[in-house]
């Protein structure tokens, strides 16, 4: 790729709803803290859908209860659900192991 151009096969597309979700956090006026987002909205920054993120709050009823999904077999279990395809999939196995990450004390 040459300066200037786009990569045109984004392999993890986002959504503008996730687009304008996320820019309510970085707006100069009023801005939008995560600690003030609806599970949803967290949700469709993470999966860059909207669809998919409402899919997976019906399936799991709240964002405090992806930790039971987790264990039941992880985010490929929900590939049946509407709007909730392999990018999905990895960002949402990509949000477990960083979580994972941050609570498990490394070993020396």
């Amino acid at each position: 790729m040459t300066a200037g151009t786009t990569n045109k096969q984004n392999a993890f597309p986002v959504s503008s709803t996730a687009r304008v979700v996320a820019g309510k956090v970085f707006r100069k006026k009023n801005p939008k803290t995560p600690q003030k987002m609806s599970d949803h909205e967290i949700l469709t920054i993470l999966l860059g859908n909207p669809k998919a993120a409402t899919a997976v709050l019906q399936d799991v009823d709240s964002i405090n209860n992806l930790k039971a999904l987790a264990e039941r077999g992880g985010a490929q279990t929900l590939m049946h659900l509407p709007g909730f395809g392999e990018a999905a999939a990895v960002r949402l196995e990509a949000f477990f192991e960083g979580a994972l990450r941050m609570f498990t004390p490394k070993k020396d």
